[in-house]
């Protein structure tokens, strides 16, 4: 019940070795455009990776610089304190009073 029927190309009457060389060809079309598909899809994506990199920098930026400034202020605050308690111990030591004036100068 089997009939071998003859391979169907086309109504073109061409060689088996022009046919398997327009095969060729045609895989080679359809392998460039899918390069050219692709290669714009990831240069798309790498733009954009790009420009969340750049926001990211951005941010991470700002961070850094507020955090600088709050570590200039934080050495400005204890600069301040040291200064008001160096101030303490001397005026201390000026004016002696109470049970440190009596241990000093005995009477």
């Amino acid at each position: 019940m089997t009939t071998d029927r003859p391979k169907r190309r086309s109504n073109l009457n061409i060689s088996e070795s022009e046919y398997q060389l327009i095969l060729s060809l045609l895989r080679k079309l359809a392998l460039s455009f899918q390069a050219a598909y692709i290669g714009s899809i990831i240069m798309m994506s790498r733009n954009r990776q790009s420009i969340i990199d750049r926001h990211t920098r951005n941010h991470d930026y700002e961070i850094d610089l507020k955090s600088e400034l709050e570590i200039e202020r934080l050495h400005d605050t204890i600069t301040l304190l040291k200064q008001e308690e160096l101030g303490d111990i001397l005026s201390l030591l000026r004016f002696p009073s109470g049970a440190f004036a009596n241990a000093t100068n005995p009477a």
